[in-house]
């Protein structure tokens, strides 16, 4: 057996796709004597914006708490997906857990788990052996089916619901808020900014389980503008205490709603002990210290300034727009983005570019290395039905970025995770 036999086979469980359900899981958990069983969760679900409440979530426990923190998808290959304490799991532990996994679904004789299955149960043996105080949850695709469901949380949050993975949560709103309404568990209070019909959704499901149920503008609520500096100041009003006049890391007005919906989470849990209470002067810490690359991160090269942008549905791609067009104000950027634009080919890429594409002064369409990546040639030619700017097609994201700055106008790559992880990666080794 080599020495990367864990990680080898967890690469090798990608050709296995998404195929919701809890029972794998459950069957190798059964095998390991149920990690999950002595740790402490807050699940978040929802469409956009549940890894940036999770990010909020994180620092906030980080200032009292050993927190544990499972997201996805990661930056940097799996150990980014895992930390504890603000430390990612080293190579050696995930080989390790990995193994111990691999051995475990062996001796269940299970179907074979999907990468995203084998991970969750990693994060668990993982957190377990770190002594986790609190874990920080966040779902991998809707919430029922979920493989990260088959935990008992203390606190439920689904931050938004939007059109996203219809092909597996089904064509209406109503569908996909029932299936991320999964994770509503019998007594355990829930926390949602979702709206209209999702909230109905979402009403229905605590009611039948005898949950409490926190609304946003009901039960907490944020309030945010943008300074003429270009700062992003934020107000939250809670059950138990307010917070004024915040600035918040996370850029675009969206992130008002992410950090109120986080808040919301620490009170409940804190209510009900699951964390120690914070101070104020904690709490402002915690808010004002969160980063979470990849969610309009603005760097700059060459005195080119760039946004990072991982929106990768409808709704993602409309809270681009808005954050696209304050900051352009506040920073006096009049002339046109030059756009880097690389999506999944299971994505409504032509719905998403209707929103962004009227900003754009020209259009790089490329793919980052993903067997899901579509061709550019496609996105180009649904990019001209929106736009008579320059459309171009470019064979990749660094080559793409490098064009883009010899525009010397601000640049902004989105579009997919993956699209914004090579950019990252082109700009820092620049």
């Amino acid at each position: 057996m080599g020495e990367q036999s864990g990680v080898t086979w967890l690469h090798s469980l990608q050709r296995f796709g998404i195929k919701p359900g809890l029972d794998r899981t459950l069957q190798v958990l059964e095998r390991l004597h149920h990690p999950e069983r002595v740790l402490r969760f807050l699940h978040i679900a929802g469409t956009n914006g549940k890894g940036s409440v999770c990010a909020y979530l994180t620092s906030l426990m980080n200032q009292t708490a050993r927190v544990g923190t499972f997201t996805s998808p990661a930056f940097d290959g799996y150990r980014a997906r895992f930390e504890v304490a603000g430390e990612q799991i080293t190579e050696h532990a995930l080989e390790q857990f990995a193994n111990q996994v691999r051995l475990a679904q062996q001796s269940a004789g299970s179907e074979p788990l999907t990468e995203f299955e084998a991970l969750t149960i990693i994060a668990l043996l993982f957190f377990r052996q770190q002594g986790a105080q609190v874990v920080v949850w966040e779902t991998g695709l809707g919430g029922r089916y979920d493989s990260t469901n088959i935990v008992l949380p203390e606190v439920t949050a689904i931050t938004n619901v939007s059109y996203d993975h219809i092909d597996i949560l089904g064509p209406t709103l109503r569908n996909i808020a029932t299936d991320k309404a999964g994770i509503v568990k019998p007594g355990i209070p829930m926390v949602t900014a979702a709206q209209d019909i999702s909230l109905r959704v979402i009403e229905d499901a605590v009611n039948a389980q005898g949950c409490s149920l926190w609304v946003k503008g009901k039960d907490f609520d944020g309030v945010g503008w943008i300074t003429n500096q270009g700062e992003q100041i934020f107000t939250y009003r809670g059950h138990n205490f307010d917070l004024v006049g915040l600035t918040l890391p996370l850029f675009g007005l969206h992130q008002v709603e992410n950090a109120a919906v986080a808040l919301a989470v620490y009170e409940v849990a804190c209510q009900d002990k699951t964390v120690p209470p914070l101070t104020s002067l904690q709490l402002r810490s915690g808010v004002e210290l969160t980063r979470w690359p990849g969610r309009f991160e603005r760097l700059s090269l060459g005195g080119v300034p760039i946004v990072l942008d991982g929106a990768h549905n409808e709704e993602g791609a409309r809270r681009l727009a808005q954050s696209l067009v304050d900051y352009g104000h506040h920073w006096n950027f009049h002339t046109g983005w030059v756009m880097v634009l690389g999506i999944l080919h299971d994505k409504r890429a032509l719905e998403m570019m209707r929103f962004v594409l009227p900003l754009a002064k020209v259009v790089l369409c490329t793919a980052p290395a993903v067997d899901r990546a579509e061709v550019p040639e496609v996105l180009a030619a649904q990019a001209r039905l929106l736009t008579s700017v320059p459309v171009r097609i470019v064979s990749g994201v660094a080559e793409a970025i490098d064009e883009a700055l010899d525009y010397r106008s601000p640049v902004c790559c989105w579009g997919s995770l993956y699209t914004v992880n090579e950019a990252r990666q082109a700009i820092y080794q620049s």
